[in-house]
């Protein structure tokens, strides 16, 4: 028994040298670790890839409807509110008017007291220009009596003397009719301000807190309007760095996918919202024509989803068939007779992807073990 057994290691041993013996391949065939599932692929061999290689980042967000602040340019008293919430208006509908009585009577008697100024002017003027004639005549009169000239010269600066007077009441009245036309052109232009028309076909949104004799200051917001022909994506704040990062941004709603355009952030709002410790969000106009838009609505799901790290036309490998020693990374090559074969290898690796981009080492079409060392 004990002979059998030493002939038996005898055998053994002589099988191992023999199998070492004649090998010159620089990267000897190494015994491979155990292997694992590779990263995107089936079995525990994996085949170097030519593609793109991008990365997805994914944010939640709601599909909302453009909602425009509507508000009076100027102070006021509101008249009358004459939509509610959830009323559907025209292009061009009043919605809310301001109380404007006292200025459209101090407008009507400005327009009086024009028109008076006017037939007063023009009384005055018809009496200065009587005034004249009458002096002229009698500077005529004197001539042809052969008075002397310096009675004649006295005459003649009465006559001067009267157009003067003419000529400066006449500026005086133009004047003043001058102001009052001003002040009344001031209070039209301001009497214009006086309803609030709807820019847009559209919803009224939500209410405001204000009725008849409520008193508002000029810009603050009196209606909320809807746009439902504007959509847009609502998510958590993204900064504008990682848009700008990204290879490409697009959005899926349901099983459609759309482009979409990211709304720069107004730096002063997100200044204050910080400050002020309020949720800041960002914003994603859909770039869909009118049909598509209309197959979308408010309330929706929608995927914000971001393209980074893309590089075209990468050889990738799964990261999980990389490992690495003192000299560095490297990988066990599939050779011709399944034996495995070191291989060292330069790549670039990225956070949260499933594979490496190999910069050297590598050729498409090359199999690769894939191993948990």
């Amino acid at each position: 028994m004990m002979k059998k057994r030493i002939l038996l290691s005898a055998l053994l041993l002589s099988s191992l040298l023999l199998s070492g013996c004649g090998h010159k391949d620089e990267n000897p065939a190494y015994i491979a670790p155990a292997l694992l599932p590779s990263a995107g692929v089936a079995s525990d061999i994996a085949v170097v890839e030519k593609k793109d290689h991008k990365m997805l980042k994914l944010y939640d967000g709601a599909v909302l409807t453009h909602v425009e602040e509507l508000s009076f340019s100027v102070d006021g008293v509101i008249g009358e509110v004459l939509v509610s919430p959830g009323d559907l208006v025209k292009k061009g509908d009043r919605l809310i008017t301001l109380d404007f009585e006292a200025e459209r009577e101090h407008a009507e008697n400005l327009r009086i007291s024009i028109e008076r100024k006017k037939t007063s002017a023009d009384y005055d003027d018809r009496i200065h220009a009587l005034n004249a004639s009458i002096l002229i005549t009698e500077k005529e009169a004197l001539i042809a009596s052969g008075a002397d000239k310096k009675t004649i010269d006295l005459k003649e600066l009465e006559i001067e003397q009267a157009k003067a007077d003419r000529r400066q009441a006449s500026e005086i009245a133009q004047s003043e009719i001058s102001a009052l036309s001003h002040e009344l052109a001031l209070i039209e232009n301001f009497l214009t301000n006086d309803t609030v028309y709807a820019p847009f076909d559209g919803r009224i949104a939500r209410d405001v807190e204000i009725g008849a004799g409520s008193r508002v200051k000029a810009y603050d917001t009196v209606l909320y309007l809807a746009d439902h022909t504007k959509l847009y994506i609502s998510t958590e704040y993204i900064s504008q760095t990682t848009v700008n990062s990204a290879k490409r941004t697009y959005a899926r709603i349901g099983a459609n996918v759309y482009e979409i355009e990211y709304i720069p952030t107004n730096q002063s709002d997100y200044l204050s919202k910080l400050l002020a410790g309020e949720e800041i969000f960002s914003g994603f106009s859909i770039k869909a024509s009118e049909e598509e838009i209309q197959n979308i609505e408010a309330g929706l799901y929608a995927a914000v989803i971001f393209e980074t790290n893309f590089v075209e036309d990468a050889l990738l490998i799964p990261q999980n068939a990389v490992l690495s020693d003192a000299d560095g990374k490297y990988v066990y090559v599939v050779g011709e007779n399944g034996e495995h074969i070191k291989r060292s290898i330069r790549i670039k690796t990225y956070v949260d992807s499933l594979y490496s981009v190999v910069l050297e080492g590598l050729e498409e079409g090359e199999s690769i073990y894939v191993t948990d060392k």
